[in-house]
């Protein structure tokens, strides 16, 4: 019972803010609220787990399947372009009175709020990304790890959630990670029956790789840290082409991205929460042009989205059990 007064408590959240966002986003009399609502509803609520009955409700048969069918993000076929990525050293230098110096005034990482009418969020900057590791639950297969715990271990500053995993009915406990698993340049875990691999990784230069691989090209490109997860946002400073809202609906959304001096983005945002109800596909792909970003990716999001910075807990997850255990975390050392 408690669990059914919750669920329809978002529901109903999430309806009456998306009929206020519908009305102010009109742009002409001959959109009408009601399609605009639906679309949000139905594409919000089939990416969930737990409450994709609702689509369903709102919308069913032919009308879910056009809905789905119109609101989409385009495949981006091609991989990164590394040339186009000029990292910055960032090894300590000496100067001239023998010294050391690094970067002076110019903070290597660096966390900043995003507030606006619809949903609040969070950008971690990492100018340096070498500083970048994978974390992996060593339940792999079996059981995930809360995200502070990953932190710990590898002795890190900050992290958000990176890979999806098997989530059957909402009930996940992160241990069985969705495509591909790289640590370290080894391959920890991958799906059997894939001839390529949607992959979000660094090479050994700290450039981030974004694109569809198979396993012996993953070792040709020598990625030492890496997942499965989707859309592509930008690849080569195009941004992918995205139809309606993406097909994603409006949750929480986890996204990473580089800039052409190698800085790493990471963007967080809270969702199916009153004081913020999420973003859509697109608006997190704005985020990511606004900030210079020229490769950026979608992350797993949701009740999974989840960001800490020095042993703080610095967003507000919707599930309502709190953070999730995960199967793997992108780390700041």
């Amino acid at each position: 019972m408690k669990f059914i007064k919750k669920s329809l408590s978002f529901f109903l959240s999430l309806t009456l803010i998306m009929i206020v966002n519908a009305v102010i986003g009109i742009g002409s009399i001959r959109i009408g609220i009601f399609p605009r609502l639906q679309s949000y509803l139905v594409t919000s609520f089939m990416v969930t787990m737990r409450h994709q009955y609702v689509a369903n409700i709102v919308a069913t048969g032919s009308t879910l399947d056009k809905i789905m069918a119109s609101n989409t993000v385009a495949t981006i076929s091609e991989g990164t372009n590394t040339e186009e990525i000029k990292i910055i050293d960032e090894e300590p230098q000496e100067d001239a009175l023998g010294d050391l110096f690094k970067n002076k005034g110019t903070p290597d990482v660096n966390l900043t709020n995003i507030n606006n009418d619809k949903f609040r969020g969070y950008i971690l900057t990492v100018s340096n990304p070498k500083r970048i590791k994978l974390a992996v639950t060593k339940g792999l297969g079996e059981s995930g790890t809360f995200i502070n715990d990953l932190i710990k271990e590898e002795k890190g500053i900050a992290g958000v959630n990176a890979s999806g995993f098997v989530d059957v009915a909402g009930k996940g406990n992160g241990g069985v990670p969705t495509g591909i698993i790289i640590k370290d340049g080894e391959i920890l875990y991958y799906e059997k029956g894939f001839k390529s691999y949607s992959l979000i990784g660094f090479n050994k230069s700290g450039i981030l790789i974004l694109g569809n691989y198979t396993i012996k090209q993953i070792k040709d490109l020598n990625i030492q840290d890496g997942v499965s997860f989707g859309p592509f946002l930008i690849v080569n400073n195009r941004p992918a082409k995205i139809y309606g809202d993406g097909g994603w609906g409006i949750n929480p959304r986890t996204a990473i991205g580089q800039k052409e001096d190698g800085s790493v983005v990471f963007v967080v945002i809270d969702g199916r929460q009153l004081q913020s109800i999420g973003a859509t596909i697109r608006e997190i792909q704005d985020i990511m042009i606004t900030e210079g970003c020229i490769n950026a990716a979608n992350l797993d999001g949701g009740s999974s989205s989840v960001m800490y910075y020095e042993g703080k807990l610095i967003n507000s997850p919707s599930s309502k059990y709190g953070e999730r255990p995960l199967p793997s975390a992108w780390i700041i050392k």
